[in-house]
């Protein structure tokens, strides 16, 4: 009869260690999914600013002046922030038409400051991101009087 009791109450042990052992494994698993949730949350961030930087500077090459590539290329930028659901106000944008002409290219430079908010009580804070992108200017376009020639 002692037997049975001392095997009973091992038992017991080993089933609360192996519950005691869960909660911790459960606990590391909800933190490392929460931290790829933020590392996806960055990942999608960047590809949509790449997506902004892209279609800004692909416009702003197509554009007939060196202020109207300036222009539409701003426009363009907060548009696409907003279809990628990218807050245009934390968007800094940096167009460079010095080289607008013929033959030449158009720069734009864009960063972003990415808030990330707390989980689970850990402060993650600011990221800024950045994209550059170049694009060339078409060699044999026409364009108007007065402008990129």
């Amino acid at each position: 009869m002692a037997n049975v009791t001392s095997r009973r109450r091992r038992w017991a042990a080993e089933r609360g260690q192996g519950l005691v052992e869960l909660t911790l494994a459960l606990v590391f698993l909800a933190g490392f999914l929460l931290a790829l949730v933020d590392v996806g949350r960055v990942v999608q961030a960047d590809a949509a600013l790449g997506g902004v930087t892209h279609s800004a500077v692909r416009l702003a090459a197509t554009a007939p002046t060196a202020a109207a590539a300036d222009t539409v290329a701003r426009a363009t930028a907060v548009a696409i922030a907003r279809a990628t659901h990218l807050d245009p106000g934390r968007l800094t944008l940096a167009v460079d038409t010095a080289q607008f002409r013929r033959g030449g290219t158009v720069s734009v430079v864009a960063r972003y400051d990415l808030r990330l908010p707390p989980l689970v009580g850990l402060p993650l804070g600011r990221l800024t991101l950045q994209d550059q992108e170049v694009a060339p200017v078409d060699r044999y376009r026409p364009f108007p009087a007065g402008g990129g020639a």
